[in-house]
């Protein structure tokens, strides 16, 4: 099944797993930036992770998304 979706071009569901990973720490070291750092660099670390997020969402097959499978 795996070398199916390899050739379809769909990445493989561990490699999302692993890459959706990579988002949720992003995600929490992004939110944990200390309030003493000033704001436009957390604002400008939150708008890097929206658009690092939207560009992961546009290589990901929307049927992986419908299925849940990335956003578990």
């Amino acid at each position: 099944m795996n070398a199916l979706r390899e050739k379809a071009g769909w990445p493989l569901e561990a490699e999302a797993q692993q890459r959706n990973g990579q988002l949720e720490e992003l995600k929490r070291l992004v939110s944990a930036i200390p309030d003493s750092v000033p704001p436009a660099v957390r604002t400008e670390a939150a708008s890097a992770l929206e658009r690092l997020e939207s560009e992961w969402a546009k290589l990901v097959p929307d049927k992986l998304l419908a299925k849940g499978c990335l956003r578990c």
